[in-house]
């Protein structure tokens, strides 16, 4: 089972599914660069609202189901309806990224806290101030090249 099915043992949703796919496709992020990051805030400057902030990261990243020649994809993972950001770096390689839903809140952590577990690797636990972690309530992607 990948690192995101422990999470979410009954992948109903569109939304669920959509996160078991990245998981399948793209595992933790191993190794992923981000090569664009766009920040909107949902202000309006017409009649000065705001609504709903928007984030888009582009990465540079292996698709783990290809030949590891044509394995190098870009994407572009949007994150709607922002409850929370961090940002100081993200111009730095990926590790190991964490991507979880709890409740009705995704949770992006590009640089979590990494614990080491005896024979299995490393377990990336989310941390607050990452130097980029991002909140939000709806998450999509989408294949670039």
């Amino acid at each position: 089972m990948n690192k995101i099915g422990k999470y979410f043992p009954k992948l109903n949703s569109k939304k669920m599914n959509l996160l078991s796919e990245i998981a399948d496709n793209y595992g933790d992020f191993h190794d992923a660069l981000i090569t664009n990051f766009e920040y909107n805030s949902g202000f309006k400057f017409e009649d000065h609202s705001c609504g709903k902030g928007q984030i888009k990261i582009t990465l540079s990243c292996f698709n783990r189901n290809k030949e590891f020649k044509d394995s190098n994809e870009l994407i572009t993972i949007t994150c709607s309806d922002i409850s929370y950001l961090n940002m100081r770096e993200y111009g730095a390689m990926i590790i190991q990224a964490l991507l979880i839903k709890n409740k009705d809140e995704y949770t992006l952590d590009f640089y979590p806290e990494l614990l080491s577990k005896s024979g299995n690797g490393l377990i990336a636990k989310e941390k607050l101030d990452s130097d980029l972690i991002i909140k939000c309530k709806i998450i999509e992607y989408r294949i670039e090249k």
